[in-house]
């Protein structure tokens, strides 16, 4: 068979094939079959149906986290795979039912090649491209198209895991109250707790940085040894998890002539805070949730004078101290109920008995107590201090992730308090409570060897040191620690150390439990309500992405219900969409007549044709009859050429154009009879020089049998005829007309011709 279909193709002509079937015998079935049982296709068909698995989805907003939902969102991870190839099978059935639809009701090829091109968003632009088409059918499918990228990617985002917060008041309680004055009767009961408690807080690594920067030379290689966002992270509590409140003035921001404006306590930077122990809440749920509110506070803030002499001052105002006279003033003073405790400064209130009362401003003054005031010092130098309160209000958060997770609260914002003048003097530190508390302050951290300092003398000196100092043999007096510091800077280190006393001294069992409250002591603690936020988490939609998830499905749908409508009314078998279809009534293929009736997918299962090889060559089809030079033919009457095309010509039809010097045409065939021609005519029209045409027979350098000159008609498309003499052109020969000329541009152009 393969030999006789390259014959047809040689010939041009049919040929009767050896393996036809006799008359009445047919090779297609007799009668309708059952449809054939296809794993391929079953699988094809299931696809269709996946999108389906996406109808759960919407009904997933707002739900719980569980094992169904994270199965459904795991599956919609193959969406962007899945979805495309599903698409393409509905959408591409329907664009080739649709063209069956309208090739049998008639239709232009371009409609058919758009619609059969269409089997993806790539192929229809591509279609529409190649075949220089923009009709309503190439937009429309353009379109529907783009819905199968946008719907599996659509899918994979139109769920997501988000949060769920629900909201509800909360009551806590804290401690201290801001109006609960000085814990006086706090002097001397459980000191063995409040001192432990003291020297955990001084040597707690979230203690470093405070009032450090800018004043000390380790600070910034602490600060690179723990790094500053931890050292930020680590401040913003004390070791037990209790909050701290910032020291609002040294917030960035902050203005005097604003105090009210809310500040924004930084995260990204190390904040100072007003004490190294934080305010403890009771009540924090323990079950995961955030809590936010509002709640008041207040702290001690110090204004130092000038450093003076210390033994000079007390012998120019003997008795001017309430606890100490000059002689009690050394270098290695000891607490005198342990003299194991030692301790190289000291602190002091006014000798109200002797009339004193001294201030910052006047150090030697007299007259009635009225405001809070200290001095502090060593046997060199000495300060006097007075005292004020700083009231703020505090926005607190606090957030716990999961169970596992301990509720971590921090200061968030901070103001003054509309309702207080800031910064207020003090007016309660005075009289015999406040002289023991601070009096004894130095000796809640001491150190237990003459001549060395004390940790709470070392983190005054230098926080970002910490509380210890270099071993060394000989002793380790204080000199100039103090009075080398910037005044204002000392002022806040000692403000710090008091506010973490009296935080202390109030209760130490709430530091590390508030549980622990005395129920008798209640009244002294704050009560405020917080918004708990609790936090779930739940399967959410987008809705925009979900739209177009929905939009494409819904497409999907549609299109399966059209494909299959059409089917219904469809009566031509699909001849289309195969090419075994194009072989019907074939003469060129070895296939049985009929089977009109099967679609190109059941005749290439029948028949299983063969398409033998297609060889090119020169020679073409066999010539039928020789060709006629004495009637008019038109230029385009070819069997072989060079470098010539054609173009729609002003008398009709088309002619041949962008001629140049060397092209030529061949006319196969050419009969010029016994007698032989004597003239040639040819219609040319030409806008430049013109050229000639040689008239050659066998070859384009074969025998020259004339030579016809065209000169300019001054337009490309205004023709003239022009004759020339022949002679010898004789018998049947290959005609060939080789054009010659001079110049850049095109010679002519070139519409019939005939010999005469």
């Amino acid at each position: 068979m393969e030999r006789q279909s390259y014959e047809l193709l040689q010939r041009g002509a049919p040929v009767e094939l050896d393996n036809k079937q006799s008359p009445g015998e047919s090779a297609w079935p007799p009668e309708p079959r059952p449809l054939p049982q296809s794993f391929w296709a079953s699988i094809s068909s299931i696809i269709s149906f996946l999108p389906l698995l996406m109808l759960p989805i919407p009904f997933a907003d707002g739900k719980p986290l569980s094992q169904h939902g994270d199965a459904i969102f795991q599956g919609m991870g193959l969406a962007p795979t899945l979805w495309p190839i599903a698409f393409a099978a509905i959408l591409g059935s329907l664009a080739r039912t649709v063209a069956l639809y309208r090739a049998e009701r008639g239709t232009n090829l371009g409609t058919l090649g758009i619609l059969l091109g269409s089997q993806t968003l790539m192929s229809t632009l591509t279609s529409a491209f190649n075949l220089r088409i923009i009709s309503l059918w190439a937009i429309l499918l353009i379109i529907l198209w783009s819905l199968s990228p946008l719907g599996g990617q659509a899918v994979l985002r139109a769920v997501h895991v988000t949060l769920d917060t629900e909201s509800q008041r909360y009551d806590l309680m804290y401690s201290p109250a801001t109006n609960s004055g000085i814990p006086f009767n706090k002097d001397r009961c459980d000191m063995s707790t409040i001192k432990v408690l003291f020297g955990a807080a001084l040597s707690a690594p979230n203690s470093l940085g405070q009032a450090a920067n800018g004043s000390s030379d380790s600070f910034g290689a602490v600060m690179q040894h723990i790094g500053n966002g931890t050292a930020s992270l680590l401040a913003r509590t004390d070791p037990w998890g209790n909050f701290r409140v910032p020291q609002i003035t040294s917030l960035p921001g902050y203005s005097s002539s604003k105090p009210y404006k809310w500040l924004d306590v930084p995260t990204d930077q190390l904040v100072t805070y007003e004490s190294l122990i934080g305010i403890p809440l009771w009540g924090v749920p323990i079950f995961p949730g955030n809590l936010t509110f509002e709640m008041p506070a207040s702290y001690a803030t110090l204004k130092c004078s000038r450093w003076f002499d210390t033994v000079k001052w007390l012998e120019t105002n003997p008795g001017i101290l309430k606890s100490h006279g000059r002689d009690d003033i050394y270098s290695e003073m000891g607490e005198s109920e342990n003299n194991s405790n030692y301790s190289q400064v000291y602190m002091d209130t006014p000798n109200n008995k002797k009339g004193f009362n001294f201030s910052a401003k006047d150090i030697t003054s007299k007259g009635p107590i009225t405001h809070g005031t200290f001095v502090f010092g060593n046997f060199g130098h000495s300060t006097v201090c007075d005292i004020g309160h700083i009231y703020v209000d505090v926005e607190v958060i606090c957030e716990r992730p999961t169970r596992f997770d301990q509720m971590a609260c921090r200061a968030r914002r901070i103001r003054h308090s509309p309702s207080r003048p800031f910064p207020k003097a003090d007016n309660q530190l005075v009289g015999h409570g406040a002289n023991l508390f601070l009096s004894g302050l130095p000796f809640l951290a001491s150190s237990s060897s003459p001549g060395l300092k004390s940790p709470m003398e070392n983190y005054l000196a230098d926080q970002a040191k910490g509380i210890g100092h270099i071993a060394t043999s000989s002793f380790d007096y204080i000199s100039t620690e103090y009075t080398k510091l910037p005044l204002p800077v000392f002022a806040e280190r000692l403000a710090i150390i008091i506010n973490t006393a009296m935080r202390l001294y109030w209760s130490s069992y709430t530091i590390l439990d508030m549980d622990a409250v005395p129920v008798s002591e209640t009244d002294h603690y704050g009560n405020v309500t917080s918004i708990l936020a609790l936090t779930t988490k739940v399967y959410g939609t987008r809705k925009v992405w979900m739209a177009t998830a929905i939009l494409s499905l819904a497409i999907m749908f549609l299109a399966a219900i059209l494909t299959v409508g059409l089917r219904l009314v469809i009566r031509t078998p699909d001849f289309l969409t195969h090419v075994a279809a194009l072989t019907r009534d074939s003469a060129y293929m070895d296939l049985a007549p009929g089977g009109s009736m099967l679609t190109g997918d059941e005749r290439l299962r029948i028949s299983d044709g063969l398409i033998p090889e297609i060889k090119m060559t020169t020679q073409g089809p066999a010539q039928v009859k020789s060709l006629n030079p004495y009637v008019k033919q038109e230029a385009e009457t070819i069997a072989w050429s060079e470098n010539i095309e054609t173009e729609v010509c002003s008398e009709g039809g088309l002619n041949v154009a962008f001629i140049n010097n060397g092209d030529y045409i061949k006319v196969k065939g050419v009969d010029f009879g016994s007698t032989g021609a004597n003239s040639f005519g040819a219609r040319v029209a030409s806008n430049s020089s013109g050229g000639k045409i040689e008239l050659r027979l066998g070859s384009k350098t074969g025998k020259l049998v004339g030579t016809c000159t065209v000169t300019t008609t001054g337009n490309w498309q205004t023709y003239k005829t022009v004759d020339c003499p022949v002679s010898g052109a004789t018998g049947t020969s290959d005609l060939f007309l080789v054009f010659t000329g001079t110049g850049s541009d095109y010679l002519f152009n070139f519409n019939w011709w005939q010999f005469s």
